[in-house]
């Protein structure tokens, strides 16, 4: 009897082993993409920034445009920085005056930051550069 169970109790194991390896080769064969995965490619990753932060850090897909928080704070930093001004654009050569603050501050976008935006953090008072931060996710066209 004890000889019966265990053959039996092997012959189970045997046959759902199959089972789950064709489940396993069916989940990794599959092509289709997924609504989250509009591209393979990476627009950016995240780049640490202290003086400027997004809050997403990264967003999943590039439709919908999302709302972005902006975080900024210079004081203490480079001088004696009072107003800084952030820039935003889907590259560093289109950058747009986005807000405006002084040296500790954030500000919420509109529904239009997609994955590889742009924000740049500048002392107004001279231009020049503090930081920028690139919203990270895949690659949008």
């Amino acid at each position: 009897m004890y000889k019966s169970t265990r053959f039996a109790t092997a012959i189970c194991v045997m046959l759902m082993l199959p089972a789950c390896q064709q489940e396993s080769t069916s989940a990794a064969g599959n092509t289709a993409t997924p609504a989250s995965a509009t591209s393979s490619a990476i627009a950016a990753a995240p780049r640490a920034n202290p003086l400027i932060v997004i809050e997403p850090a990264s967003l999943p897909v590039c439709q919908p445009a999302a709302v972005t928080t902006v975080k900024w704070n210079v004081r203490g930093t480079r001088g004696n920085v009072t107003t800084v001004e952030i820039w935003a654009g889907v590259s560093s050569s289109d950058m747009k005056l986005f807000a405006e603050g002084g040296p500790v501050g954030e500000a919420r976008t509109g529904a239009w930051t997609i994955p590889g935006t742009h924000f740049s953090i500048r002392n107004k008072a001279d231009g020049e550069s503090l930081g920028e931060v690139i919203e990270g996710g895949p690659k949008c066209k």
